[in-house]
C-alpha cells in the first residue's frame, strides 16, 4: 500500500491532467517507470525473500489417492478457519475475543478496500479532479497512513503503555489494545462523515487525512489476535485472517460500487455513510471482546508474541 505513494504521484506528473496534447514519449516513459519497478519487485523477491518451506511433503499418487466429497473437499480447504471456533483454541472467552477481533478486521480492511475506487470516481466527478489530482490525493492519504502506522502507534505504546499495564511487562490483549481500535475507527468514522459533506478539494483532502489513521486499528486487531493464540498456531491464525480479508476484497470493492453506480445520480455521498455505518459495526464489534483485567495472557504458554518480549531479557 505505501509503494502507490511514489507511483501515484510520478504518473500524475508525468501523464499530466488528462491532458490530450501529452506526447506519446511521455506514455512511454510512465510505463517504460512502471515496468522497470514491477521488475525490481519481483527480482525482490526471488533474490532476498527466503523460502518459507525447505522440504516439500511427499504426496499420495492419483491410484493411492482415496476420492472425497464435496463436503471433505470444502471442509479441508476451510480447516484452517476452525481456529476461531475448535475446542483447542483455549476457552469461550479467547474464541469470542478470537472472532470479535476477526470481524473487526476483516469489517475495517474491506470497507477500506471498497473505497479506494469510489473515492477516485467521486472525486472525479463532484470536484472535477483529473489523474494529477487524484494521485496528489492518494500520495497524501498513503502517507499519512504509513507515518500512523510506522511513527504514531510505537509512540502511543510507548507513552500510554506504563498506563495500561500494573506489571513492568505487557502480558496480553489489554484494555490499551481496544482503546487503540476505538480511536481508530472513531477517526475513520469522522473522515468518511467528512468524505461525504466536504465542500471543495482541500476538505476531502482533510477527511482522507482523518480517515488515514485507522490503519491502526487494523494494525492493532491483527496483533491482538496474535497474543491470544500460541506460537505454534500463529501461522494458522494469520492463514485465516488472510482467507478473510481476500474475501472482502472482492465483496467488498463490488457492493461499494454497485451502490455508488446506482446513487451517483440522486446521492452521491451515500456510499461514504454505508462505509462509515460500517466502520460503527466495527466499533461496536470491539465491545465484545474482553481484555484481560489484570494484563496476563491467556491459556497459553507462548501467547505473548516476539514483538512484545523484553528484548533486553535476551542475552
Amino acid at each position: 500500500m505505501d509503494g502507490m505513494k511514489p507511483g501515484n504521484t510520478s504518473s500524475a506528473v508525468i501523464i499530466g491532467d488528462h491532458n490530450p496534447q501529452c506526447s506519446i514519449e511521455e506514455v512511454d516513459s510512465a510505463t517504460a517507470m512502471l515496468t522497470v519497478m514491477r521488475i525490481l519487485g519481483i527480482a525482490f523477491l526471488l533474490l532476498f525473500v527466503p523460502k518459507s518451506l525447505l522440504h516439500r511433503q511427499a504426496r499420495p499418487t492419483p491410484s493411492q489417492a482415496e476420492p472425497k466429497s464435496l463436503r471433505q473437499t470444502l471442509l479441508e480447504k476451510t480447516k484452517f478457519l476452525q481456529i476461531f471456533t475448535s475446542a483447542s483454541t483455549a476457552n469461550a472467552k479467547t474464541r469470542r475475543n478470537l472472532i470479535a477481533l476477526a470481524a473487526v478486521n476483516t469489517i475495517m480492511f474491506g470497507a477500506f478496500m471498497g473505497a479506494m475506487n469510489v473515492l477516485l470516481l467521486y472525486s472525479e466527478y463532484t470536484f472535477g479532479w483529473g489523474n494529477k489530482e487524484s494521485g496528489i490525493f492518494l500520495s497524501v492519504v498513503n502517507l499519512f497512513r504509513t507515518i500512523a502506522s510506522m511513527v504514531v502507534l510505537p509512540l502511543a505504546i510507548r507513552w500510554l503503555r506504563p498506563l495500561y499495564s500494573s506489571q513492568g511487562r505487557h502480558g496480553g490483549f489489554d484494555r490499551l489494545d481496544l482503546l487503540l481500535m476505538r480511536t481508530s475507527i472513531f477517526s475513520d468514522i469522522v473522515g468518511y462523515v467528512g468524505y461525504a459533506i466536504a465542500p471543495n478539494g482541500v476538505l476531502f483532502t482533510i477527511s482522507g487525512v482523518v480517515a488515514a489513521f485507522g490503519a491502526i486499528g487494523l494494525a492493532t486487531s491483527e496483533a491482538s489476535m496474535t497474543k491470544l493464540v500460541g506460537g505454534a498456531r500463529t501461522g494458522e491464525l494469520l492463514g485465516a485472517l488472510g482467507f478473510l480479508q481476500a474475501m472482502a476484497r472482492i465483496v467488498a470493492p463490488t457492493i461499494a460500487n454497485l451502490v455508488y453506480s446506482w446513487t451517483v445520480a440522486r446521492v452521491p455521498q451515500l456510499v461514504f455513510c454505508g462505509l462509515a455505518a460500517c466502520f460503527t459495526a466495527a466499533g461496536l464489534a470491539t465491545f465484545w471482546a474482553r481484555p484481560n483485567a489484570d494484563g496476563t495472557k491467556d491459556d497459553f504458554e507462548d501467547a505473548v508474541p516476539l514483538q512484545a518480549k523484553d528484548l533486553s531479557d535476551v542475552e
